[in-house]
């Protein structure tokens, strides 16, 4: 294809203006971009390209409007140009998309018009139609001057065709008249938009002119009315109410003269809407008589129409409440017309989603202004419209909508039976075809559930009761959980109310293949508050096997027992816990000689009003298993201490086993209870752990007054005191030896608190700047494999040595030594420490380094890099910004001592680290333009 390349064959005349587009457009750039667009229709990754080419076009023709070049098959590339805009517009609604394609049309339309020979009449009305659809394509996406210069186009092809000799015959006539007609109505749709009315005005008589008129066809008046509906409903969104019904007033006019055709019901129904809504807006005492009419139109031509019944309702309350714009939440006043618009809207629409939606948000503020009536509305459309299985999903979001009517009127306190939500939900019950979902089933349990559960809190067990039996309607059957829960929140409930029969009924119902813990406390509870005291003692049995058991169930059932003084059933409650503890089952938040005193204090005070042998029995019982409990603890060093005896229990024991004997229970052994009084011996390795906690907590504290005193000699003393603890808990720690990784066992964290010790110790041994002390510390922390955070707290307080700022100390050998064994251990450990702390590192340690001008920076800075290399994702930007300053820092430093060698190694160390810098390379590009000037002055030199 050849497009703008044939310079010989236009003619000399046009030699300059053909210079003139040369200049302008790049030609090669130009043909290779057309014909991207003709074999790819794929044109977001030239989307700058296009309007930069639209831009240039418009340029072109405005240098020259009379340039022709029709001989070189311009016309047909922007015919191809044309179509392919038109085709990719209409699949997608993407506004940048479309501004592009809208480009893309203007590109075809300059080409094509370029390409127009316009002696020809068929040509030239081919040109006339392009230039009102361009002009309606530029205007949409809001390209006014774009739109404008088309314009200038299409003003002078139409006077052209009106100069051509058209035939006699009625369609040449019908033809030139329905054109001209579309090019004043699109001349009146771009005055609209400059807001000119005049101009606007003048057009819209220029295309309605009688002459004209009566020759257009159907479909030109139908653009007509198309342009006055888009005028019309511009002006209505901008609240320019009086330009709005004059445009659309227009456009009744010529549906009112028109007859209604199929293909224009949706075009005249906007008219009508649009015109009505405008008219509502304004509301003036003529308006009324004339919206009425409206509304009467629409309800006869257009009944199942969704704005038809919205129009209707938005009148009604404009009427009604002053406002045609009704607030969120404001009260609506029912009268007989209005209901009867929203009764019409109800049986009329057809029920998909969206006018469901529209009846509900209609329907709401009913509701809070009557609930009958508004329930009765919904109920109806649920009952008449919604119960064939095509419409379930609408019919149970409406459901779900109903149940939650009746749960907000109950929150806002106004008084309403629950026979009606019952009523229907029999209804939909017993006429639904198949039973709603599972989420359906849910969502009205939840709603009900926080209307039950807030009587519930506010102990108006009636009112909870009969919502919590609301959400166990048969129409939820099959929800599940849901159902054991609501219905164990309703036993409750019944229990406070003392209904106990009704409890245990729903209790018996409850749909589990085995019945879980929790249903047999609740047959204990019922049992128990009925006087059962047997069946109670039955499920307390069964409640112990059951799934979900867990001890505390226990001590509930305890609770329960003693609240209502049933001291017999508490206490073979407590011995069941009791011998679950013999059984070596550990029962959080119980101590067992706690329990033992319970047990007694209950057995005691019952055999202080009877003394029958056996309670004598379980009280001898009872003590013989607080002293065996002792002994077993004290012989068993394994068990944690705090389990023990303390001084309080045994007093305790003592006395009221010398109390019981005075008072004459013959039948007690005195040794028994002499048995109590005596304290267990405790061999050293029992007490280790008690004076490794003291001397850990008093470390600890005197650690802190440490760091926190300013006084030089005060601060000495604290370190002082610090050191000699650290020594005693060391001495500790040798005693354990073996037995360690038992100890390990009953105190998880005892190897922590070591670590925590060595960073005491470490403190203190810079405090006092030992620094051999400070290696053998480091030493040990490594060689013990302590925890990554010990390793990173050593690291910390190494860093944060003080160091000299000239000439090489002992404080930063001892800091390089050390932070070099901490770094290189952490290599191998990165998922432990951490990037963010072993990038400080490794910084830290090549400062010290190249401070030191030591050779140790030669082998740290390799493994730097590789860390970097391994970890460039995720390694901290910063710390890798830093890392290239210092090296390229000392690389200067080099440089300036004549260092040549080493100072072109650390260039390029600089240069490897600056490279995983995410900046788009802007340092490393800083630092290789640098690097060329040193090496420059280096070979200069």
């Amino acid at each position: 294809m050849e497009i703008f390349k044939a310079k010989d064959r236009i003619s000399a005349p046009l030699l300059q203006q053909w210079q003139a587009i040369k200049d302008t457009l790049n030609i090669e750039q130009t043909c290779s971009l057309i014909e991207r667009l003709i074999q790819n229709s794929e044109i977001d990754h030239i989307n700058d390209e296009i309007n930069e080419l639209s831009e240039k076009l418009d340029k072109c023709m405005a240098i020259s409007r009379n340039l022709s070049l029709e001989n070189m098959g311009v016309a047909a590339v922007g015919i191809k140009l044309w179509n392919l805009s038109v085709s990719l517009g209409r699949t997608t609604e993407d506004s940048d998309k479309k501004d592009v394609y809208t480009s893309l049309k203007t590109i075809g339309f300059y080409l094509l018009i370029s390409g127009t020979n316009k002696k020809d009449e068929k040509a030239v009305r081919r040109a006339l139609m392009s230039s009102i659809k361009a002009s309606r394509a530029s205007l949409s996406q809001n390209r006014l001057g774009t739109c404008l210069r088309i314009l200038e186009y299409a003003a002078d092809y139409q006077t052209r065709l009106s100069q051509f000799t058209r035939e006699s015959s009625k369609e040449a006539e019908t033809d030139f008249a329905s054109l001209t007609c579309q090019y004043f109505m699109e001349r009146t749709r771009v005055a609209c938009a400059q807001l000119n009315d005049s101009v606007a005005d003048y057009m819209y008589s220029k295309a309605t002119d009688r002459s004209i008129w009566i020759l257009v066809d159907s479909r030109t008046k139908e653009f007509a009315v198309e342009v006055l509906n888009t005028l019309g409903q511009s002006y209505l969104n901008g609240k320019s109410l009086d330009p709005a019904i004059r445009w659309y007033r227009r456009g009744f006019d010529i549906i009112q003269e028109s007859s209604r055709e199929a293909s224009n019901l949706d075009l005249q129904f906007s008219i009508l809407h649009g015109l009505a809504s405008a008219y509502i807006a304004r509301r003036t005492e003529d308006d009324c008589e004339k919206i009425q009419v409206l509304i009467d139109i629409m309800l006869e031509t257009y009944p199942k129409r969704l704005n038809t019944h919205m129009t209707r309702l938005n009148f009604l309350e404009a009427m009604q409440n002053g406002d045609s714009r009704r607030a969120e939440g404001e009260v609506v006043t029912l009268d007989a017309h209005y209901w009867e618009a929203l009764t019409a809207m109800v049986t009329s629409l057809n029920m998909n989603e969206h006018n469901v939606d529209c009846i509900l948000s209609r329907i709401t503020p009913v509701v809070e202004c009557n609930f009958d009536h508004g329930t009765k509305l919904l109920d109806s459309m649920l009952m008449t419209r919604l119960l064939g299985k095509e419409f379930q999903p609408i019919l149970e979001r409406v459901l779900v909508t109903r149940v939650w009517y009746s749960t907000r009127v109950i929150q806002h306190e106004v008084d309403m039976s629950a026979d009606s939500l019952i009523k229907i939900l029999d209804a939909v019950e017993r006429q639904l075809e198949s039973k709603i979902s599972e989420k359906t089933s849910h969502s009205i349990q939840i709603l009900l559930w926080k209307v039950a559960e807030s009587y519930y809190n506010q102990c108006k067990y009636e009112s909870a009761a009969i919502w919590f039996a609301i959400a166990r309607h048969c129409l939820m059957s099959h929800s599940g959980n849901n159902d054991n829960k609501i219905a164990r929140r309703l036993i409750l409930c019944f229990i406070e109310l003392h209904r106990y029969g009704e409890a245990k009924e729903i209790l018996s119902s409850l749909r589990e293949t085995r019945m879980s813990a929790t249903t047999h406390y609740l047959f204990y509870k019922i049992s128990l508050l009925s006087n059962d005291d047997k069946d109670a003692m039955n499920h307390l049995r069964m409640l112990c096997d059951a799934p979900g058991f867990t001890p505390n169930i226990l001590n509930v059932c305890a609770l329960d027992a003693q609240s209502i003084k049933k001291q017999k059933v508490t206490v073979e409650i407590l011995k069941e816990i009791l011998s679950r503890l013999r059984a070596d089952q550990k029962i959080p938040g119980i101590r067992v000689f706690g329990l033992i005193r319970c047990i007694l204090r209950l057995t005691i005070h019952e055999i202080q009003t009877s003394s029958p042998p056996e309670i004598v029995v379980t009280i001898c019982e009872l003590f013989e298993q607080a002293i065996g409990f002792n002994n077993r603890l004290s012989k068993n060093n394994t068990q944690p201490l705090e389990e023990s005896f303390n001084q309080h229990e045994l007093t305790w024991f003592s006395c009221n086993s010398f109390n019981l004997l005075v008072k004459g229970c013959r039948d007690w052994e005195p040794p028994l209870f002499l048995e109590l009084q005596r304290e267990n011996d405790l061999n050293d390795k029992s007490l280790i752990l008690r004076r490794l906690m003291c001397l850990y907590v008093s470390m600890t504290a005197t650690s802190f007054e440490a760091r926190a005193e300013e006084h030089i000699t005060r601060k000495a003393n604290f370190y002082h005191q610090v050191q000699s603890q650290v020594a005693q808990f060391k001495t500790e720690w040798d005693l354990l030896g073996d037995d360690l990784s038992e100890y390990n066992k009953l105190d998880p964290s005892l190897t922590s608190k070591y670590g925590v010790v060595l960073i005491y110790d470490l403190e203190a041994a810079i405090h006092f700047k030992n620094w051999p002390d400070v290696i053998m510390i480091v030493e040990v922390a490594l060689s013990r494999r302590l925890s990554s955070s010990t390793i990173e707290s050593v690291a910390n307080a190494l860093s944060g040595m003080s160091c000299p700022t000239a000439g090489l100390s002992s404080t930063d050998l001892v800091k390089q030594s050390n932070i070099q064994a901490i770094f290189i251990y952490s290599i191998t450990h990165v998922t432990e420490f951490g990037l963010p702390t072993i990038s400080r590192w490794i910084r830290i340690l090549l400062d010290l380094s190249l401070s030191s001008r030591s050779n140790a920076a030669n082998e740290i800075f390799p493994l730097a890099l590789q860390t970097i290399r391994d970890h460039k994702d995720n390694y901290p930007q910063d710390e890798i910004q830093l890392l290239s300053s210092i090296v390229w820092n000392h690389a200067v430093d080099l440089f300036c001592a004549s260092n040549f060698t080493d100072c072109h190694r650390w260039c390029e160390y600089a240069l490897s680290a600056a490279q995983f810098i995410k900046d788009g390379g802007a340092l490393e590009s800083t630092l290789q333009k640098n690097y060329a000037q040193i090496v420059e002055q280096i070979a200069n030199q």
